[in-house]
């Protein structure tokens, strides 16, 4: 693929690395290198003169980052930088004498101009739904009360269960079996059978009243501690489902503590390109290939008529599809770039 010309800025860090510039500047081809020793200090101001010259810069350095980008942002047209650790990753080992290929590599890779991915946004408010099976849903709804708004919904048999009515209704509290649930952070559904409330004159155990209904609940978040099987297949890939063991302390103070974070707009790069045209699921109403559909772990790709649809806000990017697509139509958006 096609490559802007950059400006590689090569320290050899107070000559604590031996690095051979000549092969350096053989292995950059048409880039232009700017050797240094002491880039972030004594030759700062060499720094300021080759970045006035505008050309992307990629530095060699990731410890004075902060520095490097102080000093472009007091630029009025400041050129685009990148960063790589030659340092640690190769130019101080036991073998840096021998390090010169890796090093080369590692900004030959810095080079490459690979294209931006597509994004898809999702927005969290924080409306959380919490499936349990007894107090540790309490619990952890009566934790999170003051940064989400939570739901608690309790898969129990019969009409009572064994844990003291909330003394402060924090979040409302249901009895119900999820059905179905489908979505992603920020737009889930979740069908609930034998739905009822908790009765407001419950003493001494938790009672609920009424039922036999079904209900459905729209929320941004689900926490499952019923310690069963999972509502979504692949679940830990798909964003804005916890679903830890609740037997495991650790494991669900760690799921509160991500949780409290879940509020806001999220970005998720949209990893497969799809074209439709090309696609060999179907011809004429005769089902052909189903080999994506067969192996998306997160159940992202479904049938579509001829053809599939790709769910980017619930495909986690594993490139399954990418892989054994026949004819290319599932590939990743970086398709025919050179690899690193």
């Amino acid at each position: 693929m096609a490559e802007t010309k950059k400006t590689f800025l090569v320290c050899d860090c107070e000559k604590s690395m031996p690095l051979d510039f000549p092969r350096l500047k053989e292995a950059l081809g048409e880039h232009a290198l700017a050797e240094a020793t002491h880039l972030c200090r004594v030759q700062i101001e060499e720094f300021e003169r080759i970045a006035a010259q505008g050309a992307p810069l990629v530095i060699g350095c990731t410890q004075e980052a902060p520095l490097f980008l102080e000093t472009l942002d007091e630029m009025e047209t400041p050129p685009e930088a990148a960063f790589v650790n030659i340092r640690e990753r190769a130019g101080w080992s036991v073998e840096a004498v021998q390090a010169t290929p890796k090093i080369a590599a590692l900004l030959a890779e810095a080079a490459l101009d690979v294209p931006d991915a597509r994004s898809v946004r999702m927005e969290s408010e924080g409306v959380l739904l919490i499936l349990g099976r007894d107090q540790v849903a309490l619990d952890a709804a009566a934790q999170l009360a003051d940064r989400l708004d939570a739901t608690v919904v309790l898969d129990i048999a019969g009409d009572e269960l064994d844990a003291l009515p909330p003394r402060l209704t924090e979040a409302p509290v249901f009895r119900g079996t999820p059905r179905q649930a489908s979505g992603h952070l920020g737009a889930f559904e979740v069908t609930v059978a034998d739905f009822a409330p908790a009765a407001a004159s419950a003493r001494g155990t938790l009672r609920f009243e009424g039922g036999g209904g079904g209900g459905r609940s729209d929320c941004d978040l689900i926490l499952d501690l019923r310690g069963e099987t999972p509502l979504f297949t692949a679940p830990e890939k798909r964003d804005g489902y916890f679903n830890p063991d609740p037997g495991d302390a650790v494991a669900v103070q760690k799921a509160l503590f991500e949780l409290t974070d879940m509020i806001g707009e999220f970005e998720k790069p949209q990893y497969v390109e799809y074209d439709a045209a090309i696609c060999a699921h179907a011809r004429n109403n005769i089902a052909g290939c189903t080999r994506c559909l067969d192996l998306c772990p997160t159940g992202a790709i479904t049938p579509a008529g001829e053809h599939v649809a790709i769910d980017p806000y619930v495909c986690a990017g594993c490139g399954s599809c990418a892989s054994v697509c026949p004819t290319g139509a599932a590939a990743s958006p970086c398709r025919g770039a050179s690899s690193p």
